[in-house]
């Protein structure tokens, strides 16, 4: 079955999603939004890419990043992301406008199944049913939902056709030569899948000690809580939506050679379903939870080529749809960037530290 590109989409209808949860909470600006502007940060041909837009994608992506490795992102590669964010942004706007233009219309299945899909990610994202979150929608919400899902659909078409058009493909002959030149890398590392409940330490400063002492209470008490009975996935709801800095979730499987040696420590002595104490790592507090761990392993050529022909697959198509958004803005496309993401940090006496990290 076709899987649709949801990446930029989710962004958009975590937007909807604030009614039922808590607004995405700006105040706390990084490196990359506290440089900003108020109003829009690049207009695509008359339509502005908002602020807001800009924000819930790049946030989106960089809690990404920050479960992945376990530590907080440094600001060189926040700025890198926050580059990221705009392109991406400017490229969907851009696709997306070429798709209206071509009058694409939705396969009614595809659509059908894209739209439960979302509302599967935004029940996950409250502990809740998929029906459950189609009800606490309004219908101005979930018409807004119906727009994201129609929209996606529309940019994966375009660029399905774009790959078609300018001939991207992988050969076989391609793909056993990848193999054979990286064939250490396709290697299966031990794996372990994680579910994770951070607690964000401060940094040193006045009243550090005071805040720390909070967010250990914090963990402390999310722990208590497991041990007596209540699910991760309940605590971590109640911990991520009251006034406590929890944050987390499922890491999904993560080669071991990638986690942080205390955590990687502490799930090596857990059982599958087991949660950990509280961990202190180098950026905060941490309790985990084994779901399964998964041995190492050799990998064939047989094994490898689904792999090795989307990742090729993805560097050509992004090379592709890159160069026939660069032909449009060539011939006529009217796009103005607002957020000068480097000409503004360039002007922070830090800025040569920033691109250190």
């Amino acid at each position: 079955m076709r899987r649709i590109r949801f990446f930029a989409l989710s962004a958009g209808i975590a937007g909807a999603f604030c009614a039922i949860g808590q607004a995405p909470n700006l105040s706390r600006m990084d490196v990359v939004l506290r440089s900003v502007p108020d109003g829009p940060v690049a207009k695509v041909n008359n339509v502005n890419i908002t602020r807001l837009e800009f924000a819930q994608l790049y946030q989106a992506k960089l809690i990404e990043a920050s479960q992945l490795s376990g530590k907080d992102v440094p600001d060189g590669a926040r700025v890198e992301l926050g580059l990221w964010t705009l392109g991406t942004l400017i490229e969907q706007e851009l696709i997306y406008q070429e798709g209206l233009k071509r009058k694409f219309k939705s396969d009614p299945a595809l659509y059908d199944q894209a739209y439960k899909s979302q509302m599967k990610l935004l029940a996950s994202m409250r502990d809740l049913k998929p029906e459950e979150v189609e009800a606490k929608l309004s219908e101005a919400e979930r018409k807004r939902v119906r727009e994201e899902v129609e929209r996606a659909i529309l940019v994966d078409t375009m660029r399905e056709t774009i790959l078609k058009e300018q001939g991207v493909d992988v050969s076989d002959a391609e793909i056993k030569t990848e193999f054979e030149e990286n064939k250490q890398s396709f290697a299966r590392p031990e794996t372990l899948h994680l579910k994770q409940m951070t607690f964000p330490l401060p940094k040193p400063g006045p009243g550090a000690e005071k805040k720390r002492a909070a967010v250990r209470k914090a963990a402390d008490n999310a722990l208590a809580a497991m041990r007596s009975g209540k699910s991760f996935e309940g605590v971590l709801k109640d911990v991520a939506g009251g006034d406590n800095p929890g944050q987390g979730g499922d890491m999904g499987p993560v080669p071991v050679a990638q986690l942080p040696p205390p955590i990687a420590e502490a799930a090596s002595k857990l059982q599958p379903g087991a949660f950990s104490g509280v961990i202190e790592g180098d950026f905060g507090l941490h309790i985990i939870q084994l779901i399964e761990a998964g041995a190492g392993s050799n990998a064939s050529i047989k094994d490898a080529a689904p792999f090795i022909r989307r990742k090729l697959a993805a560097q050509r198509g992004e090379e592709a749809v890159r160069t026939y958004c660069d032909n449009l803005i060539a011939n006529g496309a009217d796009v103005k960037v607002y957020l000068e993401l480097e000409k503004t940090l360039r002007l922070d006496p830090k800025y040569r530290e920033l691109l250190k990290d």
